[in-house]
This record gives structure tokens, C-alpha cells and sequence, in this order.
């Protein structure tokens, strides 16, 4: 299932291929841009091609290394960002989120704690969708344990709820 904003972003986005959207770019930014690239699709191989572009265009333009760590916090920020309800949570606790780019939403609220407060519990009504998104884009090679380990670095889970969570019926079941 694909949220119908990005499906459309996807049509778009069909019709060019990377290189083509690249053309014309100076050659160190292709090489940036191939750099992220090899990154995001070796570690997230079932990413969509567009999310894929978005989290390259990002890494680049915000000039991060794309090792696996900030590859691995990109791709779950563009998870929680455009593949869950996290926005429209914020939005209907009455919290504005001050534009970042094309992903929408960033610091919101000044960085308030009010606002992290908020920002921290709509992300754990989210986690989730967001573990579920993510371990679909991880291939099929990643085991149970390794996709745990990712979640827990990324704090979609915390280190000894992982059974707890999946007893509630919250987060993903991993078969």
C-alpha cells in the first residue's frame, strides 16, 4: 500500500531515470548523489525508487556521509514523514510544523519541550506503521534479530520491549 500523495510523486518520477534527473549536475554532486545512492539501496534494497531519490536528494543537499547510520535515520525519517499519519497527528494536536524541504515538517514549535513532548508521543502512536514500512524495505535476508537490532538503534523499539510490543499488538509481527 502506498499513500496516494507519494503514488502520484511516483508517476511523476517514473518517467525519468536518475541519470536523466541528474544531467547537467556538476560532477562531484553526481558522485555525491551516486555515492547515497549505492547506500540507501544496499541497506533499505526494497525502498521505492522515489523515496530512494528523496532520501539521496536530502543526504546531499544537507552534505551528510551517507554511512549506515545516517543512511539508516534518513530513510526512517522519510518513513515516519511520508509513509505514516505522524504530520497529520501533529497537525491535529494543534502543532505546526515549520517547513525542512520537500519532506515537510522539521523543528516545529521552536524546540520547544512542549513541542518535543507532543513530537515524542505521536511518534509513538506511529512506531508501528513505521517498523512496518521499514521491514518491508530491509529484503528478504534480513532475520528477525538484525531487523530488531535496526529498530532499537533507531529507537522504534526500546531494548527489552520487544515482546512486550508484539504481546499488545503493537509494532510489527516478524514471522
Amino acid at each position: 500500500m502506498v499513500p496516494s500523495h507519494l503514488a502520484e510523486e511516483g508517476r511523476k518520477l517514473s518517467t525519468l531515470s536518475r541519470f536523466e534527473e541528474w544531467k547537467g549536475k556538476p560532477a562531484i554532486v553526481v558522485r555525491r548523489y551516486e555515492e547515497a545512492w549505492r547506500a540507501v539501496v544496499k541497506a533499505w534494497p526494497g525502498v521505492p525508487v522515489f523515496g530512494a531519490r528523496r532520501v539521496v536528494e536530502r543526504l546531499v543537499r544537507l552534505r551528510v556521509q551517507p554511512g549506515r547510520g545516517a543512511v539508516e535515520q534518513a530513510v526512517a525519517r522519510y518513513a515516519l514523514r511520508c509513509w505514516s499519519v505522524y504530520k497529520v497527528k501533529l497537525e491535529a494536536r494543534g502543532v505546526m510544523m515549520m517547513g525542512d524541504g520537500d519532506e515537510g515538517g522539521g523543528g516545529g514549535g521552536g524546540g520547544s519541550l512542549a513541542f518535543r513532548r507532543v513530537d515524542d508521543e505521536v511518534k509513538r502512536d506511529v512506531e508501528g506503521r513505521v517498523m512496518g514500512v521499514l521491514r518491508g524495505w530491509m529484503g528478504e535476508g534480513v532475520g528477525t534479530r538484525e531487523a530488531e537490532e535496526v529498530f532499537v538503534r533507531l529507537g522504534l523499539m526500546r531494548v527489552g520491549e520487544e515482546e512486550e510490543e508484539r504481546e499488545r499488538g503493537r509494532g510489527v509481527c516478524f514471522s
